[in-house]
């Protein structure tokens, strides 16, 4: 009797020894925006199994040193973690919930082949359709560019048809400066008499040269006019 109360003892302060050494494991459950989750259903392996549902996103279990996996679900957000308790102590692990897997891999069988190649055509004509507006644009731009270079020619011509006009120059004024010059000028000293452009004064002293009236003679860059002796 004696011996069965020692035993009884025994047992009881090597029980009382276990609570004491038991360790408190908490933490918050999130889900993947990092809020806090409330009613979230969180569970611990230990034997028995301990199942807690969070109040402000927080749990709290007492368990005993050993290794564990520690589980959280809410809706179709899951998530686990494995845990480690070495001896008596507090401990803390978050949890982060994400989508199941198993319900992302659902999703994914649930997607025709023929869906995904569904709008294929569409995307088609929508890049046929932009194609065409840029090359529109393209054409309207250039003939845009054409026209306003045509205009340019056209005025540039007109005012030199004004100047052609206004400053009266003949084959015999370009003779007579080049007598007032002393028989000898400058095809630029010409050009700047009669503002002209250059392509003009070239073609008039062309033609004084083929009639025998004037020779030029090159001289470095510049051009020489001599007025012949008639």
């Amino acid at each position: 009797m004696i011996k069965s109360k020692i035993l009884l003892s025994t047992l009881l302060v090597i029980f009382l020894a276990n609570l004491t050494a038991a360790a408190t494991l908490s933490g918050k459950v999130y889900d993947d925006s990092l809020t806090k989750i409330d009613n979230a259903i969180v569970e611990i392996n230990t034997l028995p199994i301990q199942r807690a549902i969070t109040e402000s996103g927080q749990y709290t279990f007492q368990v005993q040193p050993g290794n564990y996996t520690i589980t959280a679900k809410y809706n179709d957000l899951f998530a686990a973690e494995i845990v480690s308790i070495a001896n008596e102590g507090t401990y803390r692990i978050d949890l982060i919930l994400f989508p199941s897997l198993e319900d992302e891999l659902a999703d994914i069988s649930n997607i025709s082949i023929g869906a995904i190649f569904e709008d294929e055509p569409k995307i088609r004509y929508e890049f046929l359709y932009i194609t065409i507006i840029i090359l529109f644009i393209i054409i309207i731009y250039l003939l845009i560019k054409k026209k306003k270079k045509i205009e340019k020619k056209t005025k540039k011509s007109i005012e030199e048809l004004k100047q052609f006009t206004k400053s009266d120059a003949t084959p015999d004024k370009i003779i007579a400066f080049i007598k007032k010059e002393g028989g000898r000028t400058t095809q630029k000293a010409i050009r700047k008499e009669f503002p002209l452009s250059e392509a003009k004064i070239s073609l008039m002293i062309a033609e004084l040269e083929n009639a025998g009236k004037i020779r030029k003679i090159k001289k470095g860059r510049a051009n020489i006019v001599i007025l012949n002796e008639i």
